[in-house]
């Protein structure tokens, strides 16, 4: 098994690979190409930044090829995120293809904007939530968006079921949770059309 692991610390970001043996309990860190364990991100493929380092939280190997989130910054800043970004990116932390990308930057009217989320096991959808309600496309609700097309699509639950959150997807099934009538936790599986 293959994880992409972020790494920050408050001046940098990088992503390294770890690789995980099950079977004999151990795990290396293993190269992404270049001779190198780790990568940044090329800053100048990115919205603008304000002149940082272009950060994220988030990413995945899918098919061997690297998709990661970013917003461009650590943290939620009081005048909202510059961009929110998903982006399949090459070995040397360039980007190779825009998944889903929203710059802010040029936006008039001021307004926080940006969105958060995580991928999902399946490595299929990136599950996305709006940060800010005013600005938020998908209106409270989370949005996947499908990691091969870009297309970004809330969730529209089944009657009796609003008060569902989606967490996961995982073998062609959603899964989510929510609060039962007794404060217990349900687990429920709805099948993906």
């Amino acid at each position: 098994m293959r994880i992409a692991v972020p790494l920050r610390n408050s001046t940098d970001a990088e992503l390294a690979v770890l690789k995980v043996d099950l079977d004999q309990g151990a795990a290396s860190w293993e190269h992404l190409g270049a001779d190198q364990r780790a990568l940044t991100l090329r800053t100048s493929d990115f919205p603008a930044n304000m002149g940082k380092a272009v950060y994220f939280d988030r990413a995945i190997l899918r098919d061997n090829q690297v998709i990661l989130q970013s917003v461009g910054q650590f943290g939620q800043p009081r005048t909202g995120y510059r961009f929110g970004v998903i982006a399949q990116i090459d070995t040397h932390g360039a980007v190779k293809r825009q998944v889903y990308w929203q710059d802010y930057t040029d936006m008039p009217d001021e307004k926080k904007r940006g969105f958060k989320g995580d991928f999902t096991q399946s490595g299929d959808y990136f599950l996305a939530k709006g940060c800010y309600r005013p600005t938020d496309p998908w209106k409270g609700r989370t949005a996947a968006i499908d990691l091969t097309t870009g297309f970004a699509a809330p969730f529209k639950l089944p009657k009796g079921h609003a008060d569902v959150t989606i967490i996961d997807h995982i073998d062609g099934q959603w899964w989510g949770t929510r609060t039962g009538p007794e404060g217990a936790m349900q687990v429920i599986v709805f099948a993906a059309d």
